[in-house]
């Protein structure tokens, strides 16, 4: 039976997608351990135990006192060595330059000082098409532009943190995510490669998932399916005809690919689209009184409310970033 969160009645974008895809691989303590075993340099991870990682929360909205930040993942684990320190660890992912990450990010922070933690980690996991080129540390990000003078006397008084940042679709990340387990390292390279991915891609990505034992070989393969529609632009008519020629006489194969040709759910794409008809309509009624810019400014607004990033405003609304930042600026 299909998950009701996945029907087509249900709005999703495609940061939806994604952090669905992602969380729902990674809400286990071996999971997680496989991320900081990604992230972190062999120093760093000897000094935690993670024998005695917990996982705090799937998603940083289940916790009440969280509720209403999207962070991914929070996890703890204590130190080696009889320290009684545990560190929380707080996991942030981005499919899409985002500028203000270290902003969020120190919501975060901030909201799990205040519940007790005694040290956070944060965690940047990138996976998007462009290159990132935010900051990594908040002092960065925040503080670089300010006046010589002032910082010679306040510097060291502004709060700063570093992000650990972790890029999917670095050089020789394929050689360390080799070490990590079949499940963990199959999710985490669907992400590095889904935007440029084929009927190969997918084809290998099914064939690698049969060795897993029956019950994770249908969770995993069931939620790459749906990621897959959702996420790739390319025909899945074309990859199912292509894989088909690929595996003749496969029958876990053409099983799956029936799978894949049956699933009819509501792609973010044809989201996208519908969201754009609606938004022609509208300019078209109101276009009389204040023109093409003012509906593409309204309609940018509805967008914003609903969560959908601003690269993707931009090509909806043929608005420059700019006009997107005032809109969403209120300004």
């Amino acid at each position: 039976m299909r998950d009701p969160s996945h029907s087509p009645e249900k709005r999703r974008t495609r940061s939806t997608w994604h952090n669905d895809f992602f969380s729902g691989h990674f809400r286990t303590p071996e999971s997680v351990s496989s991320l900081l075993k990604l992230a972190l340099s062999p120093e760093e991870l000897e000094l935690f135990d993670l024998d005695t990682l917990r996982v705090e929360s799937g998603n940083l909205t289940d916790a009440a006192s969280l509720r209403g930040i999207h962070s991914e993942l929070v996890a703890s684990v204590r130190l080696k060595d009889g320290e009684q320190l545990t560190v929380s660890i707080v996991v942030e992912h981005k499919s899409y330059p985002y500028s203000q990450v270290m902003s969020q990010i120190l919501w975060y922070v901030a909201k799990l000082y205040k519940d007790g933690s005694k040290v956070v980690l944060p965690i940047l996991i990138y996976h998007g098409r462009k290159r990132w080129r935010g900051k990594k540390s908040f002092h960065a990000f925040q503080h670089a532009s300010l006046p010589g003078k002032f910082m010679e006397c306040f510097g060291r008084r502004l709060l700063d943190f570093e992000a650990i940042e972790l890029s999917l679709r670095e050089s020789g990340i394929e050689g360390r995510l080799s070490e990590l387990p079949l499940v963990e390292r199959l999710v985490l390279r669907v992400m590095s490669e889904i935007w440029e991915a084929d009927a190969s891609d997918y084809a290998q990505w099914m064939d690698e998932i049969r060795a897993l034992p029956e019950s994770q070989q249908r969770e995993l393969s069931a939620s790459l399916r749906e990621y897959f529609v959702n996420i790739s632009k390319i025909n899945k008519i074309t990859v199912v005809r292509k894989v088909r020629e690929m595996h003749p006489g496969d029958e876990y194969m053409q099983h799956e690919l029936e799978l894949l040709e049956d699933l009819t759910n509501e792609t973010v794409d044809s989201a996208v689209k519908k969201g754009r008809k609606l938004g022609l309509e509208i300019g078209l009624e109101q276009g009389l009184e204040k023109g093409r810019k003012a509906a593409a400014s309204e309609f940018a607004n509805w967008l914003i409310q609903r969560g959908i990033p601003d690269e993707e405003i931009q090509e909806i609304t043929k608005l420059s970033p700019d006009e997107i930042s005032k809109i969403r600026n209120g300004t």
